[in-house]
C-alpha cells in the first residue's frame, strides 16, 4: 500500500505537469522542500483556500530564493569558465545549471546549490592552480601531487561551490569513452558564459549513473530532470541509448532510473530485472530518509553491471575504511 507521502509526491508530479492541483490539498511544505520542488510548484494553481494561498506564497518565495542563488552560480561559472578558456581548457557544464537552461522555462525552477563542471583529465594540475589562484579552497584539502587519484574535487569560495569533475565516474564503475563525450558535446550559453553541455544520450546516462552513486537516495527533482531529458527531441532511439549503457557499464543504473521514471511519472510498477535493493530504494523515495551505511553499500554494489568490478570496488572500499 502506498504511503501518504508517496501519494502526495505522485500528485505533486502530476500537478507540475498540469499546472494545477486536483482534489484536496494535503500538507505539502515538507515534501516540497525535501524534494526541491518549491520553485516548480510556484506555477501551480492550488485553488483559493487559505491553505492554498499560503502554500502558493511559500513556493513563490522558494522561486525568488532560487533566482538569487542561480544568479550567484551563473556569475561564478562565467568567471571560472572565462579564466579556464583563456588557458585553453574547455568546460562541460553538468547537471543543475545545465538542466535549468536546457529543460526548464525559467532556470531558477531547477534549484541547485553548486556548479558542476567537467574538464579534460590532463588539465588537472592547471585547473587546481587556477582555482586556487581565484581564491577557492579545495574541500577536503588535497595536495596537488594527489590529484591523479581524484575523479572529482570540490572547491569553495564563500557561498560559491564549484565541483570539478575530471572523469564521469570513479575507478571500477564504468568504461565511459571520454573521447566520445568531448567530441559530441554541444555548445551552451548560461548567464553570459559560453560553455559546453553533454550530448543528450550522454546526459541521460550520466544522470542515471549519478543517481546510482547516491544509492538512488535522491530528491524527486532528479526524476523530473530525467523525464525531461528523455523527451528531448535530439535524444536518440532508446535502443541505441540502452546499447551505449551496456557498452559503458551503466546499464543497471540506467534501467533503475527508467524504472523509477515509470513508477513515479507514469504509475507503472514495472520492476523487471532491477535488483531488489535498488527497487526498494525506488519505492522508498518519497520518505527521503537517509539509508544506513550498510544499506548504502548494498545498493552501490547492486548498481554495478559487472560482478568483478563490484568486487574490486568492495575491496577498495574496505581498504579505505579500515
Amino acid at each position: 500500500m502506498a504511503s501518504d507521502s508517496s501519494n502526495s509526491l505522485v500528485r505533486c508530479l502530476r500537478a507540475i505537469k498540469q499546472a494545477r492541483w486536483e482534489g484536496t490539498l494535503p500538507p505539502l511544505r515538507r515534501l516540497a522542500k525535501l524534494h526541491r520542488l518549491g520553485p516548480l510548484l510556484a506555477s501551480v494553481d492550488f485553488g483559493n483556500t487559505p491553505e492554498a494561498s499560503q502554500l502558493s506564497a511559500e513556493c513563490k518565495a522558494d522561486l525568488r530564493l532560487s533566482e538569487a542563488l542561480t544568479f550567484v552560480l551563473e556569475r561564478g561559472l562565467n568567471e571560472v569558465s572565462q579564466v579556464l578558456a583563456s588557458q585553453g581548457i574547455p568546460v562541460i557544464l553538468l547537471k543543475g545549471l545545465a538542466y535549468g537552461c536546457l529543460l526548464y522555462p525559467n532556470p531558477a525552477q531547477r534549484p541547485g546549490c553548486d556548479v558542476d563542471i567537467l574538464v579534460p583529465p590532463p588539465s588537472r594540475q592547471a585547473v587546481y592552480r587556477i582555482l586556487k589562484g581565484l581564491g577557492f579552497v579545495s574541500m577536503p584539502k588535497v595536495a596537488e601531487r594527489a590529484l591523479a587519484d581524484t575523479h572529482e574535487l570540490e572547491f569553495r569560495r564563500g557561498p560559491l561551490v564549484i565541483d570539478v569533475h575530471f572523469a564521469f565516474a570513479p575507478r571500477f564503475r564504468s568504461t565511459v569513452d571520454m573521447s566520445a563525450v568531448w567530441r559530441e558535446a554541444k555548445p551552451l550559453e548560461v548567464g553570459g558564459a559560453s560553455v559546453l553541455r553533454l550530448a543528450d544520450q550522454h546526459a541521460a546516462l550520466y544522470h542515471a549513473f549519478h543517481m546510482a552513486l547516491h544509492h538512488f537516495h535522491v530528491p524527486a527533482i532528479y526524476l523530473i530532470d530525467f523525464e525531461r531529458l528523455l523527451r528531448r527531441p535530439e535524444m536518440p532511439p532508446m535502443s541505441d541509448v540502452l546499447a551505449l549503457a551496456r557498452e559503458w557499464k551503466m546499464h543497471t543504473s540506467f534501467r533503475t532510473a527508467m524504472a523509477m521514471h515509470h513508477y513515479w511519472n507514469e504509475g507503472e510498477q514495472v520492476r523487471g530485472s532491477i535488483p531488489y535493493p535498488l527497487w526498494l530504494a525506488n519505492v522508498e523515495l518519497a520518505e527521503c530518509q537517509e539509508p544506513s551505511r550498510p544499506v548504502q553499500l548494498i545498493r552501490k554494489l547492486s548498481s554495478f553491471d559487472d560482478l568483478a568490478d563490484a568486487a574490486r570496488f568492495l575491496v577498495a572500499f574496505l581498504d579505505t575504511n579500515r
